[in-house]
Formats: structure tokens, C-alpha cells, sequence
């Protein structure tokens, strides 16, 4: 490829095209489009230094020698960066100043006394990287300055020709269509916002919506009419994150749901809060990357949320009681940031699966789209039951136990897990999570046998794991409870009425009337489907009345009264379990 004639370029052509040379470079980074002046901020890497360290790029047009002037620009743009209130929120590591020419010595040397006593770090990216990245990513140069946006529109409209709704692949043999379907698609590799990837078999093809491909942002199938032959799939993906931005997808038409149907509830949040639908019907026109699209009628369309998988998607959030004592801790990601015309919306899922938090925060001011202090947050917390069946009780109990704690007077706090607790910050609505009285109620609920349940696994080598929920009723919940007092020591006591108690002792040696009578009985633990053995327990009768006395061959059958109808159920240390 040859050199970039910089020179050459307006001051438009190099900014667009630097820009987009930096953005595949870190395809995180992201263009800060102008309101009132970029505030010295042209492209931003959040994280870019790592965990809680943002980088900046501020880039300049500018091919000759600096003049006073030029270098009045660049000072104006790295003080406007440190004073304007719209990035107070960054930590600034990092500043680049990009532009094609390389520095003079005297022109390094008051670069480096414009950063003096600057609290991050400055760096001139000049020609020589500039060329560097150009070698590198040839199809930016070649879309934005040799022709290849005309050439690449030619090939976008051969394939979408080859993918029409007017056709179907029911004749595609492997020597006529899918070759030039594959000649197509690689002619496109050269898009430098998408690549693009084609997937051809034969049969039923895999449903578009359970895939999981990183980066995807649009996928065209074309299926047989049959149902039976041969299909294809292309798969378009961004090669950074700005290329939405340089590339949208585009929607003009109008969607159709029945008033009150969940379709128009979705369609409602969608345009609100930018979140994602599920099959709504579509009447109208989709510009598409790599030409794709066209009119539509009767279309069903769906949009699955944008991938959320950075660093800081990674959180951890934290219950503590008033005087500041941790109650539980648990791990959460964030799996959708979303925007809308109201507001924003983001959702986590803790890691387990067993519950998601869906956020929506109001605009402060819609026309502007800012969020301003003081504001308002809506917190819907959603718990999947049985996420947890099958899990060891000891993974699951800990989520439950956090969750139980999640209500005033206690205080929230959340972070990223990876940096925590330095990253953990206040956070109030979680301890409202525990709100809502249907769903918190259930949670308690779990949250207490599931402790009963952890304090009998430490008393067992047989694994127990978390069961069908809706198999556990409140007769055995309180039998799970009864046990975890005993093992945990206590002595319990049961009304048993006046009707008599009819037992079986060992031995024969006879019971005396007024007295404390006390026998020993294995202890088991009814889990759903199975016992577990967990040693002996003792009942404890006082004051007994015997009613009656029957000699059998290992002991004596007794019928017997108490003065207050009561006795008392204790346990026994298991000896392999006592040095534990």
C-alpha cells in the first residue's frame, strides 16, 4: 500500500480518518460527538489503562510545523479537558495528542512543558504511528481515500441481489450459487466497520436468537420455501465499537402490536428505554451494513440486546447492617445497556442465574438527554425459583441470605468484584431489593431453610443439594428446622397433649412413675427422595405416668403419660464429627 499523502488531505479527511484508525486499534474506544466543543476529548477509552483508567485522544489535522496558533489549539484543547464539568467523572491516565507529524526536538521539548504538573500522563502520536496503523488496517485508507466506498457499494448490491426476499435457495447447487454467494460475502471483508461471515448447510437451520456470536449485529437467513434443501445464514459483525455509529442499522416504517398486548407493551419500552423486543411485526424499510435490507411488509422482526461484556460489566454488590458489619456479598453482570427516548435502562443477572435487576433511570432533561442529581431510579427485581435445583445448598444459600438482608436499615453498596472492596460506593437501592412482599416473602422463606439446610450439610458427607421448590412445604421446611436446632445444640420441646405415648425401650429394668425418662433414637433428616443418617438423639420424658408395661424379647413396650403433656428432643455428638 502506499504512504498517505497527508498534505494532501482536508482537515475533515484526516480527522475522519484518524479517528477510525484508532477506534479498530481499541475498538472500545468510542468518538465523543460535539455539543458545545468536544470538551478536549475526541475519542475516549474508558479503562484503557486498565480498571478505573481512562484514556484520551484528542486529535489535530495538522501536517507542518506547529505555528503559535496551532499550538494555542492543542494547549486550549488540554486545559478545556481538566476544567469542563462534563468529564469530572473520568480518571484521566492517559492523554494522546494524535496528528500526522512527527515532533521536532524544540516542539517535544514544549510538549513536554505543556504537561508539567499534569496529573496523567501525555503522549505525541505522530506520522510514523499513524503509518503504522494505516499498514495495519489498509481498508480504512482504501474506504475513506482510494474509491473502495464505490466498490464496496457494487458488491453490497450483488449480494443482497443473491439474497433477496425474492429468492430462495431451493436450486442452489455447489456449483452455480453458493460460490458467488461465497465470492460475495469475502468481497465484503474489506468493509471497515463489519466483517462479514456466511454459514451454508443443509436441513433445518439453528434458530437465529439461541446463537451467541461476540460482536454480532445483524444476520440475514434465506431458508428453502420447502422447508427442506439447502439455506444460508450471513452474520455481520462490528469490528469496533464505533462502527454502529459510522454504519447504522436503520429502521424507517412502523411497527404493529394490539393495544394492551405484551408486543405493545415491548415496542413502548423499547422506544422509552431502548429495550430490546421480541418478534414485532414490521411494515416498512431496513438499511442494513453491506447494502442489506430493503422493503419489507408483514416482516417479523426481534433485537437482542447489545453485548455488555466489558470490565466494568464485572460488579459485586454488598449488604451491610447500620454500624457498617458485612451481610453478605454477591457477584452480578451487567448484561444490557440500553437508551431510549426517556431514559436509560440496564440489567444484571446475578451469576448463578437466580435473579435479575432491571434499572431504568428517567432524563433528568429528554431534550438533551442528561441525567442530573437529584435522580429518580426504578429497580425491578425478578427471581428465577429453581435457577438453584441441583446446586450444592452451600453455593446457593449465601445468594439467599444476601438477598433476605436487603432492607432498610441495612445500606447497599456496589463495585467492581474485581478491584473490590476499594471499589465498593453507597448504593441505596439495594436495600430495597427484599421491597416487594410476593417476592420478598418467598425469599426469606428459602433463605431460612436453606441456612437449616447448610448447617445439616456440616454434619454429613453426603452432598445435599437445593431441591424443587415447590416440593418443599411447610411441614418439612420446620422438620429441616428442628434438625438444624438440634445439631446447633439446643434442646427442643413438643406439646404432645394429653393423649398417651406409646414407646419402646431397651431392656427391662423397670420404669418408676415420677420420674425422668430418657431414650435414645437415631436421628435422620428426610431430604426430598432420600434420609440422611446424622447419629442418635434422645427424647426426654419428666415426670411420667406409666399407664401401662408390655415384657418383649428386647425390652419393654411402655404406655405413658406426662403431668404437663411435654418432652423434649436433644442430641447426641456423632463421634466422627466431634473433632470437626
Amino acid at each position: 500500500m502506499s504512504r498517505v499523502e497527508w498534505t494532501t488531505l482536508s482537515g475533515e479527511e484526516v480527522e475522519a480518518v484518524v479517528a477510525m484508525l484508532i477506534n479498530r486499534e481499541y475498538p472500545l474506544s468510542a468518538r465523543v460527538t460535539p455539543s458545545q466543543g468536544d470538551g478536549g476529548v475526541d475519542i475516549l477509552h474508558r479503562n484503557g489503562d486498565g480498571e478505573g483508567s481512562d484514556v484520551v485522544y484528542q486529535v489535530k489535522k495538522f501536517t507542518g510545523r506547529l505555528s503559535s496558533n496551532q499550538k494555542s489549539q492543542i494547549n486550549k484543547s488540554l486545559t478545556t479537558l481538566i476544567s469542563d464539568d462534563r468529564w469530572r467523572g473520568l480518571n484521566v491516565t492517559s492523554w494522546y495528542l494524535v496528528l500526522p507529524l512527527d515532533p521536532t526536538p524544540e516542539e517535544e521539548q514544549w510538549f513536554q512543558e505543556l504537561l508539567a504538573g499534569k496529573s496523567f500522563k501525555g503522549h505525541w502520536l505522530g506520522l510514523a504511528y499513524l503509518e503504522q496503523l494505516a499498514a495495519k488496517f489498509p481498508d480504512v485508507i482504501d474506504y475513506y481515500l482510494h474509491g473502495h466506498r464505490e466498490r464496496l457499494a457494487e458488491k453490497q448490491r450483488e449480494l443482497v441481489a443473491l439474497l433477496s426476499p425474492s429468492q430462495n435457495l431451493e436450486n442452489m447447487t455447489a456449483k452455480d450459487s453458493i460460490p458467488r454467494l461465497q465470492a460475495a460475502v469475502s468481497a465484503l471483508q474489506n468493509d471497515p466497520f463489519y466483517s462479514f461471515s456466511i454459514q451454508i448447510g443443509e436441513g433445518e437451520p439453528p434458530s437465529l436468537q439461541q446463537r451467541e456470536i461476540p460482536n454480532l449485529v445483524f444476520s440475514a437467513a434465506v431458508t428453502p420455501v420447502s422447508g427442506s434443501g439447502k439455506w444460508a445464514i450471513v452474520d455481520i459483525l462490528a469490528r469496533c465499537s464505533e462502527s454502529t455509529n459510522q454504519s447504522p442499522i436503520e429502521l424507517s416504517g412502523s411497527f404493529f402490536a394490539e393495544t394492551g398486548s405484551d408486543q405493545a407493551q415491548e415496542l413502548e419500552h423499547f422506544f422509552s428505554y431502548g429495550i430490546p423486543f421480541n418478534k414485532t411485526k414490521f411494515t416498512g424499510e431496513l438499511i442494513a451494513p453491506g447494502g442489506f435490507g430493503g422493503e419489507f411488509k408483514d416482516a417479523t422482526v426481534f433485537m437482542r440486546p447489545i453485548d455488555s461484556n466489558s470490565d466494568d460489566a464485572h460488579l459485586r454488590i454488598g449488604i451491610n447492617s447500620p454500624d457498617g458489619t458485612s451481610l453478605g456479598e454477591i457477584d452480578i453482570d451487567r448484561t444490557q445497556f440500553n437508551q431510549g427516548n426517556s431514559g436509560i435502562h440496564s440489567r444484571f443477572r446475578e451469576v448463578n442465574g437466580v435473579f435479575e435487576l432491571d434499572i431504568t433511570t428517567p432524563f433528568s432533561d429528554p431534550e438533551t438527554r442528561s441525567i442530573t442529581t437529584p435522580f429518580r431510579i426504578t429497580v425491578k427485581l425478578s427471581h428465577f425459583r429453581n435457577a438453584g435445583v441441583g446446586q450444592p445448598v452451600t453455593k446457593m444459600e449465601p445468594i439467599y441470605a444476601f438477598l433476605a438482608a436487603c432492607h432498610p436499615p441495612n445500606q447497599g453498596v456496589i463495585g467492581n468484584r474485581h478491584i473490590w472492596p476499594s471499589s465498593a460506593s453507597p448504593a441505596d437501592f439495594i436495600a430495597l431489593l427484599n421491597g416487594e412482599e410476593e417476592v420478598g416473602s418467598d425469599i426469606r422463606r428459602i433463605a431460612e431453610w436453606l441456612g437449616d439446610l447448610c448447617i445439616i450439610q456440616n454434619h454429613t458427607k453426603q452432598l445435599i443439594k437445593v431441591p424443587v421448590l415447590d416440593q418443599v412445604g411447610d411441614p418439612l421446611a420446620q422438620h429441616w428446622r428442628d434438625i438444624a436446632r438440634l445439631l446447633s445444640g439446643e434442646v427442643i420441646t413438643y406439646q404432645g397433649g394429653k393423649n398417651p405415648f406409646r414407646i419402646m425401650i431397651e431392656g427391662h429394668e423397670e420404669a418408676e412413675n415420677n420420674t425422668s425418662l430418657r431414650i435414645k433414637t437415631p436421628l435422620k433428616c428426610r431430604i426430598v427422595g432420600r434420609l440422611i443418617e446424622l447419629g442418635s438423639a434422645y427424647i426426654t420424658f419428666k415426670d411420667v405416668i406409666i399407664l401401662d408395661r408390655e415384657t418383649v424379647d428386647d425390652g419393654q413396650v411402655l404406655t405413658l403419660q406426662t403431668v404437663d403433656g411435654e418432652y423434649s428432643l436433644s442430641r447426641e455428638i456423632w463421634e466422627e464429627f466431634s473433632d470437626s
